[in-house]
């Protein structure tokens, strides 16, 4: 019940200020929007097939839709770090009785149900824009995009790690962005280990689902499983070294500086 009550709080708080700052989220989404207008032309320019997207367009108008969501995901726990350590507020969340892991995911949570809602936002505006019909299969692209994300949330734990010691990390963070671009548009098909990259394997079950019309069911349950265990364990992994950077943090007493 308090678990309920924690994750009420923060999905309030997070409604809150994304009203009070909805001047800056539209201007955000506008952004988007409008570096997919730019890409979307010079892809169809270039003839369509030569960016890696898929071999059709639908598939670069999917991609860059997952690449939209997956960026959302891993830059809030990176920023939401590197805010609450700025505004000395971190210190307060390793202090409450819930526990940091806690605050943390349910943060992230509430920041994911928003980022849903700006999603989607962003697909009725490219879909109305370009005229393409995508499989909006909701049932199967939440389960396939929510287990996708945890590996977006392990890059970010990981970055955010990073933050805590090096303090401003942005440049990185950059760098990091066409990394999701280069994890979205691989395909499988290049090599089977790509399954067990962060974020690949789940983008390729995407494009099969919103661009080739499959649902959750017409996937192997071995690829279910991959996705499922990759994700988790990129998750982890992520964790594990914010975990570890924190330690070297607190051990050199700079984890509420900034």
């Amino acid at each position: 019940m308090k678990k309920l009550l924690l994750c009420k709080a923060f999905f309030k708080r997070e409604w809150i200020i994304f009203r009070r700052y909805f001047f800056n989220s539209v201007g955000h989404l506008t952004t988007m929007y409008v570096i997919f207008l730019m890409m979307f032309s010079g892809f169809k320019w270039v003839g369509g097939n030569s960016l890696g997207f898929g071999d059709k367009i639908e598939g670069f108008v999917v991609g860059y839709i997952i690449w939209t969501f997956l960026y959302f995901c891993y830059s809030d726990v990176v920023y939401s770090i590197q805010s609450e350590a700025s505004t000395g507020t971190l210190e307060q969340l390793y202090m409450s009785v819930h526990g940091f892991g806690w605050v943390m995911g349910m943060k992230i949570l509430s920041n994911t149900l928003i980022n849903l809602l700006l999603t989607g936002i962003m697909v009725y505006l490219i879909t109305n824009t370009t005229g393409i019909h995508l499989n909006l299969d909701l049932v199967s692209i939440l389960i396939i995009a929510f287990f996708t994300m945890l590996g977006a949330l392990g890059i970010g734990f990981a970055l955010g790690g990073l933050a805590l010691i090096y303090k401003r990390i942005n440049s990185y963070l950059q760098i990091v962005q066409f990394f999701l671009i280069a994890l979205v548009a691989v395909s499988v098909d290049t090599s089977p280990i790509i399954k067990f990259i962060p974020i690949a394997w789940g983008s390729n079950m995407l494009q099969y689902v919103m661009s080739g019309g499959w649902s959750i069911t017409s996937f192997s349950i071995s690829s279910i499983i991959i996705l499922v265990s990759v994700g988790v364990a990129h998750l982890l992994l992520g964790y594990g070294i914010y975990k570890l950077c924190e330690k070297k943090a607190m051990d050199a007493g700079v984890i509420g500086h900034y």
